[in-house]
């Protein structure tokens, strides 16, 4: 099964039109960024047994020793997003880039004039991360009853296929 991307009508195809046309304004404003990559795949293993991997979708150079990675939000408020998801991320770049010595994570809101939401990570954020991911990981791996909560992101789950009962269900 593949994946529906709802039609857009004239409205939505304006409205992304309008997004892109604002944002192409900052650029011309502000200047490129030093991205060094865009959808870059990570993976590292944080325990035996446990690897942690995915995408980030923006990584500026900001300096020598500092790096920004950058998460596009689409709808999200603000208030809705904490600092996990740019610290998993941060960690991954410290693996990456062995010249990081910083990093900086921004989510970006893209129907909120593109306002960041920043945080700035340093080496002893990396430990609590890993330390996290090794609390739930220990968790997960003791877990012998799970729930199914299907949503759209079933279609992206590396697990579809083992899931209790059919996923497309």
């Amino acid at each position: 099964l593949f994946w529906k991307v709802p039609k857009l009508d004239y409205h939505g195809i304006q409205y992304l039109r309008e997004i892109m046309q604002n944002y192409l304004h900052l650029i011309s404003k502000e200047g490129l960024p030093n991205v060094v990559g865009v959808e870059i795949a990570y993976e590292f293993m944080v325990k035996d047994g446990v690897k942690i991997r995915g995408f980030i979708d923006r990584v500026d150079k900001i300096d020598d020793d500092t790096y920004h990675v950058v998460d596009y939000k689409t709808s999200k408020n603000e208030r809705y997003l904490d600092e996990f998801q740019l610290l998993v991320y941060a960690n991954a770049i410290k693996r990456i880039y062995p010249d990081c010595k910083n990093v900086v994570g921004s989510y970006m809101m893209l129907k909120h004039d593109f306002k960041l939401k920043t945080w700035n990570f340093n080496d002893s954020d990396i430990e609590r991360c890993d330390k996290l991911i090794d609390k739930s990981s220990s968790l997960i791996v003791s877990e012998d009853n799970w729930v199914k909560k299907p949503s759209m992101l079933c279609t992206w789950c590396d697990y579809k296929e083992i899931c209790q009962d059919s996923w497309t269900d």
